[in-house]
């Protein structure tokens, strides 16, 4: 990664495209998650400034969740209540991902230009790794179909559930080795997240407290949008 990006600022640059397009394939808290390991592994070892990298993975990974009904967990429920279709959510979404990102890249790239243009690549020798070369043909063959699936309007939680268990079972892997790496703590955490939120609700107290404020930011649908 650090060969190909060469400078700091090209590696800012691909770092928040990749973590965008990531983030509106496989849900903006699985890229956060599986990305700041390598992130801070390849800034350390490039003797970079971490904090500019770390910002980027973070807002590119908010910024281009947007684009899909599968990108956060909010875009779940709205797909999932309004019965929107997969293709038209993304093309209308799309124009503001883009513009959302050119404006961070620009922000990142102007408050940090002193910090990245005094810092330079270091490139140290890592230790060669196996690349399982058939279980990535695997897994982005799977993905493909999986988002063929979405874009067709099939269930998004059946199609996703679909390929999670096609990989498991065609990669022929130890399943229990694989599920001790889920962060359950992570699922529970949202899990309950969500139960509070809908206990929340229930109670009525956001409508009450809408009613009384929604005066305050016009009278139509538009105006308080």
């Amino acid at each position: 990664m650090l060969r190909v990006a060469q400078t700091p600022q090209r590696l800012l640059f691909y770092l928040t495209l990749t973590a965008a397009v990531l983030s509106a394939l496989l849900v903006n808290d699985t890229i956060c998650l599986m990305l700041t390991p390598l992130v801070v592994a390849v800034v350390v070892r490039g003797r970079l400034p971490l904090l500019p990298y770390l910002l980027a993975l973070a807002m590119s990974a908010n910024i281009g969740s947007a684009c899909t009904l599968v990108g956060n967990p909010q875009n779940m429920i709205i797909g999932h209540l309004s019965k929107i279709h997969f293709a038209k959510f993304s093309l209308s979404l799309l124009p503001v991902s883009i513009a959302g990102l050119a404006v961070e890249f620009a922000i990142l790239s102007f408050a940090f230009r002193k910090t990245l243009r005094a810092a330079s690549i270091q490139t140290v020798e890592a230790a060669p790794r196996r690349t399982d070369r058939q279980l990535i043909g695997l897994t982005f063959g799977v993905l493909m179909l999986v988002f063929g699936g979405f874009l067709a309007g099939f269930n998004l939680s059946w199609t996703a559930l679909a390929g999670a268990a096609l990989v498991m079972v065609l990669a022929r892997r130890d399943t229990h080795e694989v599920f001790k790496l889920v962060d359950w703590n992570l699922l529970f955490f949202f899990a309950g997240l969500f139960v509070v939120v809908e206990g929340l609700a229930s109670t009525g107290l956001p409508d009450q407290i809408y009613h009384r404020l929604h005066g305050l930011f016009g009278s139509s649908a538009a105006a308080q949008a």
